[in-house]
């Protein structure tokens, strides 16, 4: 039987429990953390449930490859930090003072943390360039995620895409959300000239709007996604959660598709396993 986020549920869960607990030692929560992400492997593969998952295992490695994860730079780095972490907290060899986490124990759990973030963050990539960043719902729902995470996903999609002006606004509020205005505006400046080279109305909407108001036409023409960024950043949008903890209650209410179409349901299942122990 193939991956399903049921039968993992209550390992999940478990996982997320013990990272919880104060008095749980640095070596410890690094191992759930790395045990998590063989989750995440097994997840990405689709693999059977009695199939080992080790993250240094050169077979997994280049399935990982082969679908397009292990050969991109930003899902690389994250896993072989994971991969690394996991592995120096996993040998009799690797000792910490007393048993105890040294003096940047905390950092260090928090970057392995971070790292799964970005995992996530790759995954939903995936799932968009696998099929596009155009459908509102699937968007409304994607915009549920902590803005990190969404960040993230975005920063990936317009370096690809820099001209797709959907997600140029979407990566702007990710932005205004995950650090805050100055931060944006300053990515804006920085990417002026092609901000204004990019028209704000494509041709059909324009005509559309000459049909109405041949006036109206003739000044949005001359707008440019600049102008629309610089609007964004003049409101304020503060975020209404940070984790995933936090976000979860709207995601059950609102986050869940009902179209029973391929790529809402693979969407669903996405969300669900990120949301999986996160309460």
């Amino acid at each position: 039987m193939n991956y399903n986020n049921e039968a993992y549920t209550e390992m999940i869960e478990t996982i997320f429990q013990d990272l919880s607990i104060e008095q749980l030692s640095t070596s410890a929560k690094l191992m759930n953390i790395r045990k998590y992400t063989e989750i995440v492997v097994r997840r990405i593969l689709k693999l059977p449930n009695e199939q080992s998952v080790m993250l240094g295992n050169i077979d997994i490695i280049q399935e990982l490859k082969t679908r397009g994860y292990y050969t991109h730079h930003f899902f690389k780095a994250n896993y072989d930090l994971l991969r690394s972490k996991g592995n120096a907290n996993s040998h009799t060899q690797i000792r910490r003072e007393n048993g105890q986490p040294g003096s940047n124990a905390t950092d260090e759990v928090n970057e392995a943390l971070n790292a799964l973030m970005n995992l996530y963050s790759f995954m939903f990539y995936k799932f968009f360039k696998d099929y596009s960043f155009k459908n509102t719902q699937i968007i409304r729902a994607f915009s549920i995620l902590p803005p990190i995470i969404r960040y993230n996903c975005l920063k990936l999609l317009h370096e690809d895409s820099p001209r797709d002006t959907l997600i140029i606004e979407k990566y702007i509020l990710a932005m205004i959300k995950s650090f805050d205005n100055e931060f944006a505006t300053n990515w804006i400046y920085q990417n002026q000239e092609l901000l204004e080279s990019i028209p704000l109305y494509d041709e059909q909407s324009l005509q559309v709007l000459s049909n109405i108001s041949p006036f109206i036409a003739s000044a949005f023409s001359s707008k440019t996604i600049f102008d629309k960024a610089l609007e964004l950043v003049s409101l304020p949008f503060p975020p209404l959660y940070k984790n995933l903890k936090e976000a979860k209650q709207l995601y059950l209410q609102n986050g869940i598709l009902h179209e029973k179409t391929e790529e809402c349901m693979e969407f669903n299942d996405l969300m669900e396993f990120v949301y999986i122990g996160r309460d």
